[in-house]
């Protein structure tokens, strides 16, 4: 769609001879470069505007709150407007059951007015143009505010980079570009690649009436600024008004259809009895209180300065949440096969506190990676085989021996590594059996990390997971759970919705996996029907040009950078584009096109949860599978029964991600989770191991969290407060919106 310049000019009040209305208009001709093929047309276009005219000036008689006057769209009916110049945002919908619950705020402890301008990190007001590009011109001034609130200083950064690029391959919110498409999936675009100044990528998009081709390079363009994610917030109010107090401007979408005249004031047109059809994304960033006026949203357009308040308007902001209806939700929302709402509540003026959203961990890039992968060899098979009883004579450990290299291919180089090996495999294996003595509520065994040193097996096979770390503060607060009313085990592999357990083999790809194992599952869940997907494909497609958590691939990386990139692209199944990365020891090129290559499974984005054990419990009972992030360090010999080897004492560094699956309780060893590995079904109990769990969480301390977790110049903390056995409750998430997109 064409939003075109705006440049407001004040309505005369006063009545218009024909004389008059002919002076108006070529006025209006001349300011706005109005050109009109035929004589019928400007005829037509005359009549149109002096209907307006006469429209513009019986509002400004009349007793409302806000002006409207002359501008770029005064020759053009309300249909036509609406037609050609709004649509530009597009929202996702999100599953019925995933609005969220949030704290409540005391708005009287909050400051009468907030405005953001006044911080210096509001960037100028800036014009789309003949594009409908409104989502990414709100995604791009939320990430300079942000960058400015976390810098200090003001950075102008590239929206042509998110109009041409950010990719809508399962056709989100439409076709992208100027056809329309959502803040979620530009904010995705960007934790994915980084955003360039305007200055290396400036606008084009305005002028030409088209997106463009992606001419974006991030090895030739350094990105100056990171993101780690984005959330949201629904129909709150209160929580919209503390965010933009104590944290920072909102990106909202709104029903823009009347603001074509609007000239100044507080706006108040948008009724909650019509149809509050969002169709525009702007920038709020802030709120205030008129002594005449009343209470106001302050918020910033793009459709240029010369437009309304200096490029901004100001919606009537009421005490109490006034809210109507969005009749028609998937006018051109929905991603292709994906799930939606025949409506949808939306509240206050025009809808603007139904979509709020907002990038996290903003950061400037000071330095840029060097992206080469390393062909190292991460996480090696385990497969699990019952460790004997037998006292360790010379001759019975020389047979143990020569079984494991038998059994798992094993072949040393030399006399004295092979001396050196079987030294180690004995004193594992002595190890093994003590343990098992003991009494302990699980079992060690046998398996191909039983010739490494304790040392060995952590440097070389685990890694793979690495977390983003989120800005201080940014831990959600969730709602109570009363664990009394959830059933007494959960186990999601009765239910079908389970694939079966994977080998990542000799690749750092746990990330990929528990990515790939989730949305399979939730994909499952919504059809009734399991399709392995590519697990390949996540490994070797899945950007990470800031270097969040690694280099990526066998090189480790984070499942929220899965999400993302399957939220922007879909997935396509094992059998399309099949995991190679378990032999070869290398990440691979991405050999996945989505031309050639059609996608089978799409998501509209991931949440999260953090130290929240009985959410944990409440997701799993009512919900789905969850993917979580663990330290695995002494996982190495586990053969069955309820680990409870991770000591909060010790430090408890997450380095691997799986998937849990469920929650139970043994007779004799107690309660426990159920955890998904992927070692392949020789290890632990057929691939599974089962970690204990307590009445009321424990907790320890990661403290090495940036140890290869961080993005360039990006957020972290010294330390990291982790919960449950092994720390299996810090970091946990799940897709949302999985569906067929066939």
């Amino acid at each position: 769609m064409k939003l075109l310049i705006l440049v407001t000019f004040l309505a005369t009040s006063l009545a218009f001879s024909d004389e008059e209305l002919r002076n108006q208009f070529d006025k209006f001709k001349l300011d706005h470069g109005k050109q009109y093929l035929t004589k019928t047309e400007e005829s037509r276009r005359f009549q149109i505007f002096a209907e307006n005219l006469r429209k513009i000036t019986k509002h400004n008689k009349e007793d409302h709150s806000h002006k409207e006057g002359v501008n770029q769209f005064t020759d053009l009916t309300q249909e036509e407007f609406k037609a050609q110049y709004l649509g530009g945002y597009k929202r996702t919908p999100q599953p019925l059951n995933h609005l969220r619950k949030t704290a409540k705020v005391n708005v009287e402890d909050l400051p009468e007015s907030v405005d953001w301008r006044d911080s210096g990190v509001i960037s100028d007001v800036k014009n789309q143009g003949s594009c409908g590009s409104c989502w990414a011109f709100a995604t791009t001034e939320m990430i300079e505010s942000y960058a400015a609130i976390a810098s200090g200083n003001m950075t102008v950064l590239s929206t042509q980079q998110v109009t041409s690029c950010t990719p809508n391959t399962l056709a989100c919110g439409g076709v992208g570009g100027c056809q329309g498409s959502i803040p979620q999936l530009a904010y995705s675009y960007i934790q994915l690649f980084g955003h360039s100044m305007e200055d290396s990528y400036p606008y084009v998009s305005g002028d030409t009436m088209d997106t463009g081709d992606c001419l974006y390079d991030v090895t030739n363009t350094v990105p100056v600024v990171g993101i780690t994610g984005y959330d949201t917030i629904y129909n709150d109010q209160d929580a919209v008004m503390a965010h933009l107090a104590n944290v920072g401007p909102l990106a909202v979408s709104v029903d823009a259809s009347e603001w074509h005249s609007y000239w100044g004031g507080v706006f108040s047109s948008c009724r909650f009895q019509d149809n509050i059809g969002l169709n525009h994304v702007v920038q709020l960033v802030g709120y205030g209180d008129s002594e005449w006026e009343g209470k106001f949203w302050i918020v910033r357009n793009s459709w240029g300065d010369r437009w309304g308040e200096d490029g901004y308007i100001r919606l009537k902001r009421t005490t109490d949440l006034e809210c109507g209806t969005d009749s028609t939700p998937l006018d051109g929302t929905a991603c292709v096969g994906g799930p939606g709402s025949d409506e949808q509540t939306v509240c206050g003026q025009c809808g603007v506190l139904f979509d709020a959203s907002y990038p996290l961990g903003v950061h400037l890039i000071s330095s840029w990676p060097d992206l080469r992968i390393d062909n190292m060899k991460f996480l090696i098979v385990a497969a699990a085989i019952l460790a004997t009883t037998l006292a360790y004579k010379e001759e019975y450990l020389s047979l143990q021996f020569a079984k494991f290299k038998a059994d798992h291919g094993k072949i040393y180089h030399t006399k004295s590594e092979e001396t050196r090996r079987f030294q180690i495999f004995a004193e594992n294996m002595k190890k093994i059996e003590a343990h098992n003595k003991a009494g302990h509520s699980y079992k060690l065994g046998i398996n191909q990390f039983s010739d490494m040193t304790q040392e060995e097996f952590k440097t070389q096979s685990l890694g793979g997971y690495k977390r983003l770390p989120q800005p201080e503060g940014a831990a959600k607060k969730s709602v109570k759970v009363n664990v009394q009313d959830l059933p007494e085990s959960v186990d999601w592999r009765d239910s079908g919705a389970v694939s079966d357990v994977k080998n990542q083999g000799s690749c750092g790809s746990c990330w990929a996996f528990a990515t790939t194992e989730m949305i399979e599952s939730y994909a499952a869940i919504a059809s009734g029907s399991m399709v392995e997907l590519s697990s390949q494909q996540v490994t070797s497609c899945t950007p990470n040009p800031l270097a969040c958590g690694g280099t990526g691939g066998c090189m480790g990386s984070i499942p929220q950078l899965g999400y993302t990139y399957i939220q922007l692209f879909g997935h396509a199944t094992e059998d399309s584009y099949p995991y190679q990365s378990g032999d070869t020891f290398e990440t691979g090129d991405c050999l996945y096109d989505v031309t050639d290559t059609a996608p089978v499974v799409g998501i509209t984005g991931y949440d999260t949860m953090s130290n929240d054990q009985d959410a944990t419990m409440a997701h799993l009972a009512n919900v789905g599978p969850l993917a979580v992030a663990v330290d695995a360090s002494n996982w190495s010999f586990y053969s069955g029964g309820v680990f409870d080897g991770c000591d909060f004492s010790d430090n408890i560094g997450l380095n691997h991600a799986v998937q849990m699956v469920g929650y139970g309780t043994d007779p004799a060893e107690g309660d426990y989770w159920i955890v998904r590995n992927s070692w392949g079904t020789r290890w632990g109990e057929d691939g599974y191991i089962r970690l204990k769990r307590q009445a009321t969480a424990e907790c320890g301390t990661n403290s090495t969290p940036m140890d290869g977790t961080a993005c360039v110049g990006g957020p972290g903390n010294d330390e990291q407060h982790v919960c449950g056995q092994c720390g299996v409750l810090f970091d946990v998430s799940y897709p949302l919106g999985a569906h067929s997109t066939a």
